[in-house]
């Protein structure tokens, strides 16, 4: 009983002693550096206080360990002052120091760990709004290098323990149209924005809140049905909104056996030939035959392009067609070309 008691009691004191302030400890350490050196000087140590950097440098390696010898007082109240009252009392402020630094920095740790972290100054990452086991980590992988060489953010509603392999850091909230959460994910500096919730209610209003923030980055909002992505799309048209073709590959696969595997293949980075897109570079208009021949050669197929004020996709393009630098050039290759730049 008597042993609980002075556990509970060192506990209490170790408690409120890491609640102490940085400006408190500076000034302790500040009283004790003053009246330790004007102890010193009346006692004669003269090796310790005839310069100020020779008794900053004792101070502090026999303060915060036990020093190394070559410098120690030599005169009888130097070596009582030192054993019974400057050793204890320097030992007990570093010791204070070094216990509150690793506190708050385990405290950092676990904020960063339970999705409180901010990474408002955070640059050319990826953020990805919205947790759904299996199907986030299916977007991560099939995000290939992108996701690979970024940092990933996760803003997440979910209530229990995320295992995302590819995210780095979590922001937990409990809406995902927070904007304090947004901006905690560093949804400014990101160069990826991702929306992919549960559901295109959510969807809508986490796209509605991230370009209330002007991101600077790519956005891409995802939706089951086309309904609510129109309406982000009239109010947000910075946004690219994806929806989902699940029904019109059924019907595809009813009217054209193996489509739907086509699409898929051509859609997923982890198939040998995949779709890429690459804006045609800052410079002269080009006949869309120059871009076609160099992607052949590179061992690709052009198969349309875009005009960078449009959202139409052409895919007819012999004869005299021209395509404008800032243009979207549609091709199938193994990896992504730098021919066209």
């Amino acid at each position: 009983m008597q042993k609980k008691k002075l556990v509970d009691i060192l506990r209490r004191w170790i408690l409120r002693a890491m609640s102490i302030r940085w400006s408190t400890i500076g000034y302790l350490f500040a009283v004790h550096f003053a009246l330790s050196f004007a102890a010193f000087s009346w006692a004669g140590e003269e090796s310790l206080t005839n310069s100020l950097i020779d008794y900053l440098y004792f101070w502090v390696t026999t303060g915060s360990t036990v020093g190394y010898g070559d410098l120690s007082p030599s005169t009888q109240w130097g070596r009582l002052y030192t054993s019974f009252l400057f050793q204890p009392g320097a030992n007990a402020l570093f010791l204070l120091t070094f216990g509150k630094l690793g506190t708050e920095l385990l405290n950092i740790r676990d904020m960063i760990m339970n999705g409180f972290g901010n990474f408002a100054d955070k640059e050319d990452h990826v953020v990805i709004i919205g947790y759904q086991p299996g199907r986030t980590d299916r977007l991560i992988s099939e995000g290939g290098s992108l996701m690979k060489d970024a940092d990933v953010v996760l803003v997440t509603a979910f209530d229990g323990d995320v295992h995302l392999r590819g995210a780095t850091h979590v922001v937990k909230t409990a809406n995902l149209s927070d904007t304090d959460a947004l901006e905690r994910a560093g949804v400014k500096g990101a160069q990826r924005v991702v929306i992919m919730p549960a559901n295109d209610s959510d969807t809508l209003s986490a796209g509605l809140a991230v370009m209330s923030l002007k991101p600077q980055g790519h956005v891409i909002a995802y939706f089951e049905e086309p309904r609510q992505a129109e309406l982000l799309e009239r109010h947000c048209p910075e946004i690219e909104n994806v929806v989902s073709t699940s029904v019109e590959q059924v019907s595809r696969a009813l009217t054209d056996p193996g489509s739907s595997r086509v699409l898929y293949d051509l859609a997923s980075l982890n198939t040998e030939f995949t779709l890429y897109s690459s804006p045609l570079p800052d410079g002269n208009s080009v006949n869309a035959e120059t871009p076609d021949a160099k992607i052949k050669e590179a061992g690709g197929n052009m198969i349309g392009y875009r005009r960078h004020d449009s959202e139409d996709i052409n895919f007819s393009f012999q004869g005299d067609c021209t395509i404008n630098p800032g243009d979207i050039i549609y091709y199938i290759a193994r990896e992504r070309l730098d021919c066209l730049g």
